[in-house]
C-alpha cells in the first residue's frame, strides 16, 4: 500500500507529464487520474466520494467539492485547485475539517486578460455583428448601430485583482477612462490615472464598457442584476 494518494478529480489538458514528475519526488505515492475513470474527470460530488474518501491529497478543476464530498474525506490534508479562483470548493467545510486548499494566484493572467480585451474591442467595434452581416449577405455600414470613439469611451472594471489590472494597463491605450469598483483594493495611488468609486451603481453610471472580474461569493452573487444594469 502507497504511503500517500493523491485524486485528481479532472482536467482538460492532453497530458499530466509535468504534474507526474513532481508527484514522483513525493517517492511512494498512488496517483489516482479520474479522467481515465471518464473523459475529462469526474465533477458531480456523488461520483467523486467513492474515490476520494481515502484520498491524502485532491486536485481539481471544475469539479464541484462540496460539503458533502468534503465531509466523506477521512484523511484528506490538501485540496489543490487548477485556477485562480475556488468558487467550486466549500472553504468553510474544508476549514474546520482541517483541510488546506490551495490555489493558483498567477494562473494565466495574461491569457484571460488578453482575452477580455479581445472581447471588449470586438463589442466596442461591433466586429463580430459586422462579420455575421457580411457571411449571411445582409451588411449594410448604415444599419449598424452607432459605435463611440474608444479615445472617448469609459471603462469600468468591477473587482481589481490581477487579471482586472493587467486588463486595464493594457486597454490604457484605448479607453480615455478607466473607472473601478473593488471596496477591498487599498493600493489606489498606485494608479492615479484611474477613478475609484466605491459603489458599484455609481461606478458603472457612465461606463460604456464593463468587465467583470470578482470571484462568486455571498456578498457578489447578483452583483450585475437589473439595478445595476
Amino acid at each position: 500500500m502507497s504511503k500517500f494518494k493523491i485524486v485528481i478529480s479532472d482536467y482538460y489538458y492532453a497530458h499530466q507529464n509535468q504534474e507526474n514528475a513532481v508527484y514522483a519526488r513525493l517517492g511512494d505515492v498512488e496517483i489516482v487520474d479520474l479522467t481515465k475513470v471518464a473523459p475529462g474527470g469526474l465533477f458531480k460530488p456523488e461520483e467523486l466520494i467513492p474515490y476520494v474518501a481515502d484520498c491524502d491529497a485532491l486536485v481539481v478543476q471544475f469539479a464541484k467539492i462540496d460539503a458533502s464530498v468534503i465531509g466523506a474525506m477521512e484523511k484528506c490534508k490538501v485540496i489543490a485547485r487548477y485556477a485562480i479562483g475556488f468558487d467550486n470548493i466549500d472553504i468553510a467545510a474544508a476549514t474546520e475539517k482541517g483541510i488546506w486548499v490551495a490555489n493558483v494566484p498567477d494562473y494565466c493572467i495574461d491569457e484571460v486578460a488578453n482575452t477580455a480585451a479581445a472581447h471588449l474591442l470586438n463589442a466596442m467595434r461591433q466586429v463580430t455583428v459586422a462579420r455575421d452581416r457580411v457571411m449571411n449577405g445582409t451588411f449594410n455600414m448604415n444599419t449598424l448601430p452607432p459605435a463611440k470613439r474608444l479615445k472617448d469611451a469609459t471603462l469600468c472594471l468591477l473587482g481589481f485583482g490581477n487579471i482586472a489590472r493587467d486588463l486595464g494597463h493594457k486597454m490604457e491605450a484605448f479607453f480615455k477612462n478607466i473607472v473601478v469598483y473593488d471596496p477591498y483594493f487599498k493600493a489606489r495611488d498606485a494608479y492615479p490615472g484611474y477613478t475609484f468609486i466605491d459603489d458599484p451603481n455609481e461606478a458603472v453610471k457612465d461606463a460604456d464598457a464593463i468587465s467583470i472580474h470578482v470571484p462568486e461569493n455571498a456578498s457578489t452573487r447578483g452583483m450585475v442584476g437589473k439595478e445595476l444594469l
